[in-house]
């Protein structure tokens, strides 16, 4: 991986000017759109596999929302050269899931080698990642602010793939709907909602955290018995990173909870997946995702809905990024979604 000219910044600290970058493939038109936008760092992955040999640029960013109250958070952006796509990546992963970090990037990596992709912008949650920020906004806001970020950075005629994990997918069905009704629609080429967090009856009660926090210990029993020792000590050291970080940001995950993990009207719900080509990927073990939701949805839109059930796997499945990204591609190539 080459990481490109940065100056000395981590996202807890703010910086007057931009970075600069010395790559060829840096879109600088990004930061003419979003002005707010503070770029921290810059790097080639080499974690994409290449049909060809086109070039692959990611840049990681601190953007500011315009809504009052509402914290930074982090996105990155990929964008490759190579045999041009007219579809693109976006991927808002879950709550606690840094956007650096390698679950969430491992998985949206993956996911553009697979499919032959060109671009992806990948959407954090506020505040989730960032030293000293303190989020007070609401799931209406949170909204919004993804929606203009996805609607502004859309290319003409570019389709994109919406891809939502766990509590992302709950912003990620919000996003489809207001799409639906706006003046400005972007292109919606398919949606995947991955260990989806959304819910008829919403909100984190206490029977629900005990199921979850059952759910986690009998999945990392499962996942060790099956794994190999070296397979084990990288989970392990992956884990334990998620875990400091996850620590860091306990008063943000908290508040946005109680915000974003709200009830869904599954009207609503079923709108947005009767517009456009749906795959749900859900482990059938999993406590936080509403399974019989998916399967009345599934059974009432069979043309547009795709429900995958995996056997004796619960909500751990987003700990496996290329795992569950081979997946995600197999249903996408099923329905025509690849370059």
């Amino acid at each position: 991986m080459t990481t490109h000219a940065a100056p000395s910044t981590t996202p807890g600290r703010s910086t007057s000017t931009l970075t600069e970058c010395n790559s060829v493939a840096h879109d600088w038109g990004f930061e003419k759109k979003f002005p707010n936008a503070e770029l921290l760092s810059c790097r080639d992955p080499l974690g994409i596999e290449e049909d060809d040999e086109g070039l692959y640029h990611s840049s990681l960013y601190v953007n500011r929302p315009k809504l009052t109250g509402s914290a930074r958070y982090l996105l990155e952006t990929i964008d490759g050269s190579g045999i041009p796509s007219d579809l693109r990546l976006v991927h808002i992963p879950g709550l606690s899931e840094n956007v650096p970090y390698e679950f969430a990037r491992n998985r949206t990596e993956r996911l553009l080698g697979l499919l032959g992709l060109r671009r992806s912008i990948t959407l954090g949650h506020n505040a989730i990642g960032i030293r000293g920020e303190h989020d007070t906004s609401n799931r209406v806001d949170v909204t919004l602010e993804r929606e203009e970020i996805i609607r502004k950075s859309s290319r003409k005629d570019e389709r994109n793939i919406l891809l939502g994990s766990s509590m992302g997918s709950v912003i990620l069905s919000d996003i489809a709907l207001r799409n639906s009704t706006s003046k400005k629609p972007f292109n919606i080429a398919a949606q995947v909602y991955v260990a989806p967090a959304i819910r008829r009856d919403g909100g984190m009660t206490l029977p629900l955290a005990a199921n979850f926090g059952r759910q986690l210990i009998m999945d990392g029993l499962r996942d060790t018995a099956f794994m190999g020792v070296r397979q084990q000590f990288h989970d392990a050291k992956v884990v334990k990173n998620w875990l400091h970080e996850t620590s860091l940001n306990l008063h943000n995950l908290h508040h946005q909870v109680d915000e974003v993990l709200g009830a869904s009207i599954a009207d609503e719900l079923a709108l947005v997946v009767s517009l456009h080509p749906t795959v749900v990927i859900v482990g059938e073990k999993d406590k936080i995702a509403d399974i019989p939701l998916w399967k009345e949805l599934a059974a009432s839109y069979p043309d547009t809905m795709r429900l995958v059930l995996l056997k004796n796997r619960g909500h751990e499945i987003l700990t496996h990024p290329e795992r569950t990204a081979r997946k995600i591609a197999k249903e996408l190539k099923e329905i025509g979604l690849a370059a």
